[in-house]
């Protein structure tokens, strides 16, 4: 967004490739206030505790929601919420076939054999399940043939939408807000990986 507000990805309530991108959080590149504030809060010494997941920014991957149900949705390496959990392939050609199995019921049933009574699973627990590679390869190359659906969002109120009333989840709503004046992240000079930022669309006047 800028070097004061950085995106928040968040947890998605069922699986869809991109979505739980709603929030923004005051980061200011990870030294500003809000640094200031957990820091007189905790103690310098603490921060740290606090601050978890860095090693998963900048990296494309899968966000899964850490409740029992596990929906996920793709991660563009952005940060993330506490109820957030980022699965970061070693290798990225290999997103894809991790994307088809963290979709699926059989992943959902080998965490839960794991781990069937945390109403909040930890991390590990996402990642400790077996996984057969090359058949999730197989079945991603059927259900993406082209590859993963680039960054895309019709709903308003997730800040990968463009800003443009037509083909909007609710047009009447964002008509309204380009009436006001308002515009989207993406109208504004922001962009994220294979989702560019966005000049004028001609409703501008």
């Amino acid at each position: 967004m800028g070097k004061v507000w950085s995106p928040l990805q968040g947890r998605v309530d069922v699986p869809a490739a991109y979505g739980g991108r709603e929030q923004v959080v005051l980061w200011e590149n990870g030294r500003g206030q809000l640094l200031r504030f957990v820091s007189e809060r905790l103690g310098e010494d603490s921060v740290g505790a606090w601050l978890r997941g860095d090693q998963a920014w900048q990296h494309r991957g899968i966000a899964i929601g850490q409740m029992t149900t596990l929906p996920c949705t793709l991660y563009l390496g952005d940060l993330f919420d506490e109820n957030t959990a980022a699965v970061i392939p070693k290798d990225e050609k290999d997103l894809p076939a991790i994307w088809a199995y963290c979709q699926s019921q059989e992943y959902r049933d080998e965490v839960k054999k794991l781990d069937n009574s945390s109403l909040k699973l930890p991390n590990l627990t996402l990642i400790k399940v077996p996984f057969d590679l090359a058949h999730w390869q197989k079945v991603a190359a059927e259900k993406y043939p082209h590859g993963l659906p680039k960054p895309f969002s019709s709903d308003p109120t997730q800040w990968l939408f463009n800003g443009n009333p037509a083909g909007a989840d609710q047009p009447l709503h964002v008509a309204v807000a380009r009436l006001l004046g308002y515009r989207w992240p993406r109208q504004t000079g922001s962009s994220v990986p294979d989702c560019p930022a966005i000049g004028p669309d001609g409703l501008e006047s």
